[in-house]
């Protein structure tokens, strides 16, 4: 298995056996749990599953750091004065090989190889990554997209027909309609 399917087979575990919920109260509303507790209660929020996919990816032999967003206002974020409220998600960046690669492991059920991975465009963000660059700017969004053939076939006017209805998903949209 080649260092980039280790890395997806770590994300997809994370996105999809760890359940995303959290709760945030008393020192858990800032601060993960321990990738190991995590893994035992197969449960934790934004924090806890970009640690723990962080964690992973580390021990597959990339560079992995948890980052800070905003999942409504991250695009105005340049703008803001420093504040405790800037950030109200967390994801993750990987560097290996060459490739700058971001992720965000609460979302589930998607596919692709590490380079096509669909994440939001969250705008600016903060690398935890222990350097004073600041805000950086995230990847502009892959929407992906929806072919839908209709064939519709009639042998006479009195006899019934057919619809034939192919619909192919790519990219976001595939992972969006895996997820439903």
């Amino acid at each position: 298995m080649t260092r980039e399917e280790k890395l997806v087979v770590a994300l997809k575990f994370v996105q999809d056996e760890i359940r995303y919920f959290g709760i945030e109260i008393g020192v858990n509303s800032h601060r993960p749990r321990s990738p190991d507790e995590v893994l035992e209660s197969r449960f934790g929020d934004c924090k806890d599953k970009a640690l723990l996919f962080c964690q992973m990816a580390r021990l597959a032999g990339w560079d992995a750091y948890p980052v800070l967003v905003n999942s409504s206002e991250g695009k105005s974020l340049e703008g803001w004065l420093p504040s405790p409220r800037a950030f109200d998600h967390v994801i993750a960046r990987v560097r290996g090989g060459g490739n700058l690669l971001w992720f965000d492991p609460t979302i589930s059920y998607l596919g692709g190889t590490a380079k096509t991975v669909w994440v939001p465009d969250y705008g600016k963000a903060l690398v935890l990554d222990g350097s004073k660059e600041g805000l950086r700017a995230m990847p502009s969004e892959k929407r992906g997209s929806i072919d839908v053939h209709e064939t519709y076939a009639c042998p006479g006017f009195d006899e019934s027909g057919t619809l034939e209805v192919v619909s192919v998903f790519r990219g976001h949209e595939a992972d969006r309609m895996r997820y439903q």
